[in-house]
């Protein structure tokens, strides 16, 4: 058994309690601290030894108490009898006389001395202190002999923020309302600068030849006395496992280097791919900063091509790289091609980078056409004018190979296959952070009058009740004030007018809007910003899965009310975003999607979800 002794001068007791040694009144064994039963007349406990079977604890007027195991007589109050909470030693009443007014003491109980800090922690500093015959009133916390704050309430705690690099020093020191004071015996600590992490190409061309392989080098800057693991990012129009060997999740610098080489091992193929590219970036920790130019590009050169036909090499540049909050100043992305332009070309590629698409800038979709005679377009980045806090976020974008298969290749990808627009922020810190709203259909099916044809279990019966649809709004950030959000109806139902007869089924549409002032904007508008219901004539079965006759697509699968669900949705079956976050009702996963006329094809999937928030 253990025995312990708090800062609020009590005893505290866990463990094996065969005999009564854990002092609390029964045998019963203890897999956390209980307080040992405080016999009449004692205050406080001073001091207290812990044996095999049984204790001894003496009591702030010099008593002394024993009780667990005395088969041998060891507790000495006369007998050989086990007693479950301490008794006092008869034959010591006045073992010591205790003092008017003793000094407090304390002791920094976090962190250890030697331990190491990054010099963006917070370092939490903690402190027993206990008087004997006072309340401690307050607790004072130095660094190298000087003061940093000071806490008047248990537990006795500081937040050390901003430390400077170096070796500190650390006390802490306890006064009592008697004005008696006492100081901790002092612990080190080191906190050292904050590495910066750098990714680069070291050898920026890989090829299927040979195979010739491309290196990237993860390096750091600051103190290499201790390991450090980076996180990594990877992406690029090369997929990994099929044109090149997967790469590490992480990489860990080992002691005395400051710098760690990923090497780009390409797969030969018989593939007619053109030239690939492999991104990697860091991945943000707390314990590293990454620089700037964290993104490193390695490309693959493909050994396959075609003597008859080539296919035109499209490209993608940022002649205007650099975008503004303020005025809306839009930056642009640049597609070309060589070759023919006597056709029509359509060119897919990838957005990814620190801002966000359709909430940072105006959206952009997954593709761009060249239209006849035009060797290239701009993509323009519009940013949106936010009041978020968020410093300069870059939009990037990658080329990517069709999302479908082609007896001909469309187009093959050449170098450049990315580029980079930055969007400057105009807010500053202390402004208040805008939510961002957006809006999808919980239950996206409903159905016209009181008497409809059920669906579920019970299909192809009629129920005497209403079936709705339910559209949910949502909001990000704080929640603590109201938020009046607008939205625009539209679809092949006529808003507030009674059907006498449905034709089949109609749609309602709801889309997010802006709030009809001058004023700065209450909300962001983010994604999704629209959700459909379908309104079904009460004569009829749920429509199946299916394009709708506005363009919309209505996804119908069956599944068990209650199940909880993702929706995603791909071009490309790789790259899948989500749409929402929903539950099954009516015996079906329901989902309109109102973009589904905006693409040429689109994948969905369902995955399940354990937890559903309070606000889903």
């Amino acid at each position: 058994h253990n025995l312990a002794l708090g800062d609020d001068a009590k005893l505290y007791a866990w463990g094996s309690n065969r005999s009564g040694e854990i002092g609390d009144g029964t045998l019963m064994q203890r897999s956390s601290p209980v307080p040992v039963v405080v016999p009449s007349g004692v205050a406080n406990w001073a001091a207290f030894t812990c044996g095999n079977r049984h204790n001894l604890a003496l009591d702030a007027n010099c008593r002394l108490f024993a009780w667990g195991n005395n088969t041998e007589g060891g507790m000495g109050d006369g007998t050989t009898t086990n007693t479950v909470v301490p008794v006092t030693v008869s034959s010591l009443r006045e073992l010591c006389h205790p003092p008017t007014n003793r000094e407090p003491w304390v002791v920094i109980t976090r962190p250890l001395t030697n331990t190491s800090y990054f010099a963006t922690s917070n370092i939490l500093i903690q402190a027993t202190a206990v008087d004997l015959d006072d309340a401690i009133q307050r607790v004072d916390f130095f660094a190298d002999e000087n003061l940093i704050g000071s806490d008047d309430s248990r537990p006795f705690n500081l937040n050390w923020s901003n430390a400077p690099a170096g070796d500190h020093v650390l006390t802490a020191k306890a006064f009592s309302d008697s004005d008696q004071s006492a100081t901790s015996a002092a612990i080190v600590v080191t906190v050292y600068d904050l590495t910066i992490v750098t990714v680069t190409a070291k050898d920026k061309q890989a090829s299927e030849t040979g195979p010739d392989l491309g290196t990237f080098t993860v390096s750091r800057t600051g103190p290499t006395n201790i390991s450090l693991t980076v996180f990594l990012s990877v992406g690029g129009t090369a997929t990994p496992g099929l044109d090149y060997v997967k790469l590490p999740g992480s990489v860990t610098i080992s002691p005395g280097l400051s710098s760690v080489a990923v090497d780009v091992v390409p797969i030969d193929d018989t593939l007619i791919e053109g030239d690939e590219t492999v991104i990697l970036s860091a991945v943000p920790r707390s314990y590293y900063q990454i620089s700037h130019t964290t993104n490193a590009v390695v490309i693959i050169k493909d050994n396959d091509f075609s003597t008859t036909n080539p296919p035109p090499v499209v490209i993608i540049t940022a002649p205007h790289p650099q975008a503004s909050e303020a005025g809306t100043n839009a930056g642009a992305f640049r597609v070309s091609r060589t070759g023919s332009t006597n056709e029509v070309l359509e060119v897919f590629y990838q957005l990814f980078g620190s801002a966000q698409n359709g909430v940072d800038y105006q959206f952009l979709s997954n593709h761009v056409e060249l239209p006849a005679g035009r060797s290239f377009v701009d993509i323009p980045v519009r940013p949106i004018d936010d009041d978020l806090v968020e410093g300069t976020e870059s939009v990037a974008a990658n080329l990517m190979p069709p999302p479908f298969s082609s007896p001909v290749e469309p187009y093959r990808i050449g170098f450049p296959s990315n580029a980079v627009v930055t969007i400057e922020d105009n807010d500053v810190p202390g402004t208040t952070e805008t939510p961002v709203v957006s809006i999808f259909a919980r239950d996206s099916v409903a159905s016209e009058g009181t008497n409809f044809w059920h669906w579920g279990p019970h299909a192809g019966t009629n129920s005497p009740t209403t079936n709705t649809a339910t559209m949910v709004v949502s909001r990000s950030g704080s929640t603590n004030s109201n938020l009046t959000v607008y939205y625009s109806i539209s679809g092949t139902a006529s808003n507030g007018v009674d059907y006498a007869t449905l034709p089949g089924s109609v749609t309602v549409v709801l889309k997010l809007a802006h709030p009809p002032t001058n004023a700065p904007p209450a909300y962001v508008i983010g994604k999704p910003n629209k959700a459909v219901a379908i309104i079904v004539d009460n004569d009829q079965p749920r429509p199946p899965s299916s394009r709708l006759p506005d363009g919309m697509f209505h996804l119908c699968l069956p599944g068990a009310n209650g199940f909880g669900f993702r929706l995603e949705c791909s071009s490309d079956m790789e790259n899948w975003m989500p749409l929402c976050t929903n539950v099954v009702t009516d015996g079906a996963i329901h989902f309109v999607d109102p973009e589904a006329d905006e693409h040429a094809h689109r994948f969905y999937r369902a995955m399940p979800v354990n937890y559903l928030g309070t606000d889903d």
